[in-house]
């Protein structure tokens, strides 16, 4: 909310702003002001609400009043007193200018009258609302969406147009290692082929130049991956030929107990044998009490 100071007489250009609790505040000058307290703006100050920012410009009074009255300037500062007394003043309305501004307005500097008719009117259509109702201010904000994005956007392809560098100057360097490498491995090749005498050595038998082993440099993340997987590796070996040694010995505890006792093995035998021909007795004697029937008896008496 934007206001003049009470007396249009004595304000001498100067206006005061209030927030009235707004969601997203007031800003002035980028500082954020206190809600339903009055702050005095001026002429180049930035008042921001929201995404909606504006540059103030405001024009002294005294022109406005010269252009409209030109007699009032000339009237006694006294003829205008302030009939309300500070503490009698409503919740909303904005602070009376100083003594210092009273005394210059009663004596105005005189303006042509065209710049203060113009000023005048701006300032009424200022005032009066009608300065906006040919803004459009749905395209304003899209526009400020617009450009808020692009900024996100610009941000994001320089970020990943960095990655991209930076992963390209690794994977040179890491080209140039390894032709590096393989360059000092053909030129030892070919120091030891001539240093060395003319022998009978097949062709086939003869190492050629990729079979030329090449130390790899490894990373610190590679090293340690590499030393863990060793360490894996000798586990295992270890857990496997600590099982193999169990099995081993327990072998050779079977064996030595079946060498220790020779004459368990043969009771053993000896006792299926035995229960083997009793079943088949037994089976046998049976099988003969069937078939013989029941046994014949002689009954004495019978009439």
């Amino acid at each position: 909310m934007l206001s003049p100071a009470q007396d249009t007489e004595k304000t001498n250009g100067q206006f005061y702003v209030i927030d009235l609790n707004s969601t997203s505040g007031t800003k002035v000058d980028g500082e954020k002001i206190k809600p339903r307290k009055w702050v005095e703006v001026g002429s180049g100050t930035e008042l921001r609400c929201g995404k909606m920012a504006w540059q103030v410009a405001v024009e002294p009074c005294e022109k406005a009043i010269a252009a409209v009255n030109p007699g009032a300037s000339k009237s006694p500062a006294s003829q205008s007193p302030d009939s309300s007394p500070p503490d009698t003043q409503p919740e909303h309305s904005p602070p009376k200018p100083p003594k210092s501004l009273t005394t210059q307005a009663a004596n105005p500097v005189p303006a042509p009258p065209v710049a203060s008719r113009a000023a005048t009117e701006e300032s009424e259509q200022m005032l009066s609302g009608s300065a906006w109702q040919g803004a459009d201010v749905a395209a304003f904000l899209a526009a400020h969406d617009e450009a808020d994005r692009e900024v996100r956007y610009e941000n994001i392809r320089a970020k990943s147009k960095m990655r991209a560098d930076e992963s390209g100057v690794l994977e040179d360097e890491e080209s140039l290692d390894e032709g590096s490498q393989f360059l000092d491995s053909a030129v030892s090749g070919l120091n030891l082929a001539t240093t060395e005498t003319v022998t009978d050595t097949p062709i086939a038998d003869a190492p050629t130049l990729a079979e030329t082993p090449t130390n790899k440099i490894l990373s610190p993340a590679e090293r340690k991956a590499e030393a863990a997987r060793a360490k894996r590796e000798a586990k295992k070996q270890k857990a496997n030929d600590q099982r193999a040694a169990r099995r081993a010995e327990s072998v050779k505890r079977t064996a030595a107990l079946d060498g220790e006792n020779p004459m368990l093995e043969k009771m053993k035998l000896v006792m299926a044998v035995a229960l083997t021909v009793a079943v088949l007795a037994f089976g046998v004697y049976q099988f003969i009490q069937f078939r013989s029937g029941p046994p014949a008896r002689v009954v004495d008496g019978i009439d």
